[in-house]
């Protein structure tokens, strides 16, 4: 299809072209920033979510640990005994 002469037909062509040019540009801009924040915020929530599982299991096995020191004696074996 054929473009007509026409000043008006050429300029809303270029008009066209100039917008989706920065229409395209603009979602390319946004989705790459919004995929960098995205993924900040993900590291970061993993980050606060295994920080405090290891908390949790070092208490744990602290209080565990305290406990099974202070109620049962240490079971030696054999080669230990001679050390």
């Amino acid at each position: 299809m054929r473009i007509s002469k026409s000043f008006s037909a050429r300029l809303s062509a270029t008009i066209l072209l100039v917008t989706s040019i920065l229409f395209i540009t603009a979602i390319m801009v946004v989705s790459y920033y919004s995929h960098k924040l995205i993924a900040e915020e993900a590291i970061k929530s993993a980050s606060n979510v295994l920080y405090t599982t290891t908390i949790d299991i070092n208490k744990t096995l602290d209080s565990g640990l305290s406990k099974n020191i202070l109620m049962t004696p240490p079971i030696f074996t054999t080669s230990q005994r001679k050390l």
